[in-house]
C-alpha cells in the first residue's frame, strides 16, 4: 500500500472514505481509531490519520484527492 493523504480533520476523512467506496477504491487508513483515545498530552505526528491505497488505484485515487483539496481550498477562500 502506497501512502496516499492525511486529512485535515474527520469531517475530511469522512467524506473521502465516501467517495472512495462509491468509487469502488479499497483504502486502509492508518491510525484510524486514535483519534477517539487522545487523552494527556497529544503528539500529533502519532495520532496523524493517513489514508493508503494499493498501487493499481493509486493514480485514480490520487485524482480524486487533488479534486477534493481543490474544492476544500476553494471554499474556504
Amino acid at each position: 500500500m502506497i501512502k496516499l493523504y492525511n486529512p485535515k480533520n474527520g469531517l475530511h476523512l469522512a467524506i473521502l472514505k465516501g467517495i472512495f467506496d462509491a468509487e469502488g477504491i479499497p483504502i486502509f487508513v492508518l491510525n484510524d481509531n486514535l483519534g477517539s483515545i487522545r487523552t494527556g498530552t497529544i503528539i500529533e505526528p502519532f495520532f496523524e490519520r493517513t489514508i493508503m491505497v494499493s498501487e493499481e488505484h493509486y493514480e485514480k485515487a490520487l485524482t480524486i484527492i487533488q479534486n477534493f483539496t481543490e474544492n476544500i481550498e476553494r471554499t474556504e477562500q
